[in-house]
């Protein structure tokens, strides 16, 4: 399944650089007057504008496609565009950027209509804030406390919690104005640290906190210990074994502790000021059977077409940090692993056309290396044939020269995480 979908997105991408080249080079006068695309025999044949193009048996698998040009019905493998010696440097390069253009303005499209047409649900600071923050044991040791409200990054405002992490991993954000106690307070953390845990320990730092002291039930699963315990939906929970629960994890962690096992919880019902003690079983994987109100409110996301337009320049940008940092100087961010160890850090679900769209958005932004993939090796290959003369085939092997020690770079850090 993994090969037919790398097949599928190789037809799309080739798709679109092949039709922009090809529009950027009739725009330019470098075409030639007839081409054959797949091998003979002709299937078909038409005619588009004052080009003929010949349909063939057509392989749609890399290497195995073939396009030819017509000459006096014999058949010749196209010239390079960057090998057209005979046009100058700027149509050549024109020529060459045609495709790139072409895939950036239908992945920029394809991703602004699916950011605009999917209704987002986001916590914003603000909401967060309400509540404070709940930190885990790295969190803590970084300086973060439980019940922090985080201001600023970096001497800045931001409107999601959940891109908190991406600023800290992206940006290796370390200074954070923080409220504490109802005192306005600046915390510097070791971004590197910070980041380090994140990938390799795939730690939070903090949590927004989804329901606060009293922790007011939502529903009661049937045929559970909670339901034959006579625990009630509004049901206020303030003590668990004679202990005060402040957080929704400080409650969650009590339940967890000590499986199978009774827990003594104290009631508060219909706001009445005396407590009911239930003692209520715990099953094997350490619940009672309830569901607890979440009290932290959730922003409608505005809808924006400006904002939509320039949703893939903002993943781009996210994704040339990406590769920034796994390519950067620093020792603790090289051991964090590969590409596939950074894109497990943010996973969400794409719907189909947004999934396209990043496919080729993250496409244009690996275009920066020079690979038997990209069009970065003509260009090359362009350059350096205004100097020295290359053969044909120069720019696979210029490609290959690059590709070949990064992807072993990039595997070895994934591999060295496994073990």
């Amino acid at each position: 399944m993994g090969l037919l979908y790398l097949w599928y997105y190789y037809l799309i991408i080739g798709t679109i650089l092949l039709t922009g080249k090809a529009i950027a080079c009739k725009l330019l006068g470098m075409h030639h007057n007839h081409y054959q695309i797949g091998y003979s025999p002709t299937l078909c044949r038409f005619r588009l504008f004052d080009v003929t193009f010949s349909i063939g048996i057509v392989i749609p698998i890399p290497w195995l496609f073939k396009i030819y040009e017509i000459h006096d019905n014999e058949k010749r493998k196209p010239t390079p565009i960057w090998r057209k010696r005979e046009y100058p440097f700027t149509k050549r390069l024109g020529g060459i950027l045609g495709g790139f253009v072409m895939l950036y303005l239908i992945a920029t499209i394809l991703y602004a209509i699916s950011y605009y047409t999917t209704n987002r649900v986001y916590l914003s600071i603000d909401n967060v804030n309400e509540n404070g923050i709940y930190v885990d044991s790295t969190g803590y040791e970084l300086g973060f406390r439980t019940g922090d409200e985080i201001l600023k990054i970096e001497g800045k405002s931001y409107e999601r919690f959940n891109d908190i992490k991406k600023i800290m991993l992206l940006n290796k954000a370390g200074h954070f104005t923080i409220n504490r106690n109802d005192s306005v307070q600046e915390l510097v953390i070791d971004s590197n640290k910070a980041i380090q845990e994140i990938i390799s320990q795939k730690s939070e730092l903090f949590y927004p906190v989804f329901a606060k002291y009293p922790l007011r039930v939502e529903s009661v699963i049937p045929i559970s210990y909670a339901y034959d315990a006579g625990i009630k939906k509004g049901d206020e929970i303030i003590t668990v074994n004679n202990d005060t629960t402040f957080f929704y994890r400080d409650f969650a962690k009590s339940i967890q502790l000590n499986r199978n096992k009774a827990v003594q919880l104290g009631i508060r019902r219909n706001n009445s000021n005396d407590l009911i003690f239930m003692d209520v079983q715990k099953d094997e994987y350490g619940t009672i059977g309830i569901n607890i109100e979440e009290t932290l409110k959730r922003t409608n996301e505005k809808k924006s077409l400006l904002k939509s337009l320039n949703a893939g320049n903002v993943f781009m940008s996210n994704y040339f940090n990406q590769m920034c940092l796994i390519f950067g100087k620093e020792e603790t961010v090289k051991r964090n692993g590969g590409f596939v160890t950074l894109g497990n850090v943010f996973p969400e679900p794409f719907p189909f056309l947004r999934r396209i769209s990043i496919i080729l958005l993250a496409y244009i932004c690996i275009h920066i290396i020079p690979s038997p993939i990209t069009d970065t090796r003509f260009l090359i290959a362009l350059l350096l044939d205004q100097f020295i003369k290359l053969p044909q085939n120069a720019s696979i092997w210029i490609g290959w020269i690059v590709l070949v020690p990064m992807v072993l770079y990039t595997s070895i850090m994934d591999l060295l995480k496994i073990f």
